[in-house]
């Protein structure tokens, strides 16, 4: 039983890591579009994840 809720632990915690840091790294390049006067850094980021 301590073997499950171990199992079941983790897998939540690792679900929650791969959620939580795209987030902030997204959050990050949004910020940073403020402070650029060239191209967008954001769009350039979501160009190159979904072109």
């Amino acid at each position: 039983m301590e073997t499950l809720h171990t199992y079941a632990v983790n897998t939540a915690s690792a679900a929650w890591t791969r959620a939580f840091w795209p987030s902030v790294v997204l959050a990050v390049a949004i910020a940073l579009d403020q402070f650029t006067r060239g191209p967008s850094i954001t769009g350039m980021i979501l160009a190159n994840l979904l072109g």
